[in-house]
């Protein structure tokens, strides 16, 4: 049975989503409501540089991304986003670290009675992770806001943003997976879906649109 959206009930939650479809700000409005939250980008982006076996790995299959010797976050996304197979080799990479910290943060919720804890996840279906979760929140908008709010970032461009869209997996083969469905096109509603959710007296599916 699934479990109550409660941050003392010691649930594990992923959040997932495409690309700018605001995860990272449903993330900041958990935490403010006093779930524990983590940020699976934000763990790869610091563990890429400050694990040296890691660095190491990347930089030996990816030379050009080893600047003054950190991994340039921007040269490797340029790299992978254009090319599958780099994109592959570089997720094989990274699976063992992954795996590894979502079953810590499992652990810590379900066997050691812990917080809930919202994770998110941008890949959780693509790499089959939803056996980690009690609960799986999906963030979905129209391709034309992603884009510009993707266009908004530091160094994002159309064509690489088709290009990290089209390595993740599409709105319409997830629908029936996840528990809730956020449909975010506005930041006003976005929040009031996320409240919704996290106070319905018992747990059940619910697609909120706007």
């Amino acid at each position: 049975m699934r479990h109550k959206l409660n941050p003392r009930y010691g649930s594990l939650i992923g959040l997932t989503g495409n690309i700018c479809t605001g995860k990272s700000l449903t993330l900041t409005v958990f935490k403010k409501m006093g779930f524990q939250t983590v940020s699976m980008d934000k763990y790869v982006n610091d563990t890429m540089n400050t694990d040296n076996y890691l660095k190491n790995k990347i930089a030996g299959r990816f030379p050009n991304s080893l600047v003054n010797g950190d991994i340039s976050k921007k040269i490797l996304g340029d790299i992978v986003f254009h090319n599958k197979n780099a994109m592959h080799d570089l997720e094989n990479i990274f699976t063992p670290y992954t795996k590894e910290k979502i079953q810590q943060i499992s652990n810590e919720v379900h066997q050691n009675k812990g917080r809930s804890t919202v994770v998110e996840i941008p890949l959780l279906f693509e790499k089959k992770r939803e056996k980690y979760f009690d609960v799986i929140i999906y963030l979905f908008s129209s391709t034309k806001t992603m884009l510009n709010r993707a266009l908004n970032r530091t160094n994002m461009t159309e064509n690489k943003f088709f290009a990290i869209l089209d390595n993740q997996i599409s709105k319409k083969e997830v629908f029936h997976k996840a528990d809730y469905l956020i449909y975010n096109e506005n930041r006003h509603y976005l929040l009031k879906s996320i409240r919704t959710i996290i106070l319905h007296d018992r747990f059940k599916r619910s697609c909120s649109r706007y």
